[in-house]
Order: structure tokens, then sequence, then C-alpha cells
């Protein structure tokens, strides 16, 4: 059986607890209430040095494990965790329990797309708990050439982007969707692979804050906000003809379809609501947050060690949480209904506007201070823990 137990490893688990320890100290209270998924071994080594540290119940621990062979070792263990036999993205696809409090994808490959899929279904399906844990470990490098494409072209999907895109539209009387598809397909081309591992990060960060609306990537389906707006048709059809020009799926645009349509409800609402393009670009990214249900990251600690293998491993650990409190003060305000062509946006006036951006304003402001680092991409350097081969010898 191969050992993943080695002094550096293990350090990253102490930290990993550290963490948790931090950041679930109500709920840990309470550790008969914590559930958890994770991707383990045989030897249950996370299970052994995280979770049960922590009082959690093995009841309450789902083990993911895609191996037949290691399944049925894990069960004849008779551990007391729950063992489901499939892949971490078949079982988040299918999943239909109450969420999850931690979630620790412990990945022995590189940064892979499929990850990125299982991801958009655990933010989609709304799979973790409003305050909650995500810890993923990764191998740190020898990405082949697709992996490497793979790692630029989600360097494109950030915040940055989409505020660029925004900031243009907002400031010009038109913007061609030539140029901005030149603009999405070019930036984040020529970053270092370093950098683009990193994004990596960054794109973890980004499909979290899609929320329930990460489903739109998935299946083709748009929240009722996106589309309240005179020109969200028009853009649709752009991308389709856009699509299959280039011959690429539709998903490839997500990032450019979802700003022109931020763009075009920014200037909807500048113009029902009679405010200036900034106070509309806010309202939009709190309707947005609100009907997204997005997660988004209020703590982040990055590492990286090499294991006794030999491997560069590379671990992120997310404190993640959800602003239900906020969402629910803001629904009263917002109804749509359809007026022949689509739905439209309907601002209740009578339970009074200054109410109503007063709210998406102290939430705005919460949000910058919780969040605004991340989602701008400022995220930790990587803390080295050693290597285990140094640690043995000494």
């Amino acid at each position: 059986m191969k050992s993943y137990d080695d002094p550096a490893k293990k350090l990253s688990r102490e930290k990993e607890m550290e963490f948790i320890r931090k950041n679930l100290a109500w709920q840990l209270k309470k550790p008969e209430r914590i559930r958890v998924a994770c991707l383990e071994s045989a030897q249950l080594l996370e299970i052994k040095q995280v979770f049960d540290p922590l009082n959690i119940p093995r009841s309450n621990i789902t083990v993911i494990e895609k191996s037949k062979l290691t399944a049925k070792e894990i069960k004849d263990q008779e551990s007391g965790v729950n063992v489901v036999n499939c892949t971490d993205f078949e079982f988040f696809e299918s999943y239909n329990g109450a969420p999850f409090h931690i979630i620790s994808l412990d990945y022995t490959g590189n940064k892979h797309p499929n990850i990125g899929s299982t991801l958009e279904y655990i933010a989609a399906r709304q799979l973790l708990m409003p305050e909650s844990i995500l810890i993923i470990n990764t191998y740190g490098a020898q990405e082949g050439k697709a992996q490497q494409e793979y790692l630029k072209r989600r360097a494109n999907l950030n915040f940055d982007l989409n505020k660029e895109l925004a900031d243009r539209f907002i400031n010009s009387d038109k913007i061609s969707l030539t140029f901005n598809l030149y603009v999405f397909q070019n930036l984040g081309q020529d970053q270092e692979l370093k950098d683009s591992r990193d994004s990596f990060t960054k794109e973890v960060i980004r499909i979290l804050s899609l929320g329930v609306s990460a489903r739109e990537w998935i299946v083709g389906e748009y929240l009722d906000f996106v589309l309240c707006h005179p020109q969200s048709q028009a853009i649709i059809e752009d991308i389709k003809l856009v699509s299959i020009k280039k011959n690429m799926p539709r998903s490839a645009f997500y990032a450019l379809e979802m700003s022109l349509h931020r763009d075009s409800l920014t200037k909807y609402l500048s113009q029902l609501l009679d405010i200036d393009a900034k106070a509309a670009y806010a309202a939009v990214e709190q309707l947005h947050i609100m009907y997204g249900k997005s997660y988004f990251v209020k703590d982040l600690v990055r590492y990286k060690y090499i294991s006794n293998s030999g491997s560069p491993m590379e671990m992120d650990v997310f404190s993640i949480y959800r602003d239900d409190i906020t969402i629910k003060k803001l629904i009263p305000f917002i109804s749509f209904k359809d007026d022949g062509h689509g739905k439209v946006l309907i601002i209740n006036k009578l339970l009074g506007l200054k109410r109503f951006f007063k709210i998406m304003s102290k939430n705005f402001d919460d949000f910058q201070k919780k969040s605004g680092k991340y989602v701008r991409g400022e995220i930790p350097e990587r803390i080295f823990l050693g290597s285990a081969a140094k640690m043995l010898k000494e």
C-alpha cells in the first residue's frame, strides 16, 4: 500500500486543522452537527489526523473513492465513515443530501479542468453551508501542454476582466462584440506558468462567487435577473453566432456573455431608477449576489511542500461564507413580470428606494471588508512547509 504519511504532509494537515479551528470555532462547539465530504486513501490519514481530533463523528464523514478496490478496502475496515464508490464529479453532480461544512479535495494530480467542473457543481447546487471550509490539494509541477493552456485560459475568467469590460462599456456609447471577444481571448495568454498556477486559486474564488448561477455554464439556464433588460435576447443570439463561427462551445464565452448582460443591466437600472452608472453597477453586483446565492472567501491560506515521493504539492484552504441575512432583507424589494417579450425587473418603490440602497450599500461595504481583496485577485503567497526527505533525515 502506498503511504501518504510523511512529515511534510502531516504538517500540512496540522495547518489545515488550525485553520478549521479558527474559522469554524462556533460550529465546532457542536461537532456532532458538522458534515464532511473528502477524498481519502485507505489509510484514512486526514480523518485520523484532522477530523478525529476535531471530534467530528465518523458517521458524519463521507469518503469519495473512485477505485472499487480502495473503496472496498475502506469499507472492510469498518471505520464508521460513509464510503461512496464514484468520482468526485459524479458524487457532487448527483448528491441530494444536506450541504457540507467541510469539503476536502485531496488530489494527487495536476490542476485539471475536471476540478473546475466539480467546483461548479458544488457552487451551483449549493453543497457548502453558509459558513464552511474548502480544502484543495494538487500536484504543483509538470503540467502537460493541455493543462498549461487550461490554466492560462482560466486566468482570463476573473473579476478583473469583468470589471475592465464593464468600465469600458459604461464609459462608451457602444463597444463591439468583436472587441470584447479580442480582450477576452488575449488577456492572460502571456502569463508565466507560476502565475497561471496562482490563477487557479483565483478561479476557485470566481466559481464560488457564481453560486447557483454556475448552472448557466453547466446547463445553459439563466437566473431571471440576468435576462431582465432590453438587450438580453440580442446578446444571447450574438453569443450563439460567435460560438458557431468560432466552432467553440458556448460555455467558452460565458465570462464575455455575463459581462455584456451586466453592462446592459447597469444601463437599464441607471435609467429605471434615475441613478448614476456607478450606483447602478453596484446594484447589479448586489442582485447577482442575491439571486446567485454567491459564496465568498473571507480567509485563505496557501501552502506548498515536497512529499516523501519527491512530488511538489500545493494546498489552498478557503474559509467561505454566503450572506443569507442580506438576501432575505432584499427579496421583498424585487419582483419580475413577463411583458410578452421576456422578464422585466420590478423594484418595489413603496418600500423605499433609500432603504433598498442603504441595505445594498451596507452589504457592499461589509463585503469589501471581508472579501474585497480576494475578489480583486489579491491572494497570499504560498508558505513552504518543507521537504519530507529533509525532515526525515533530521
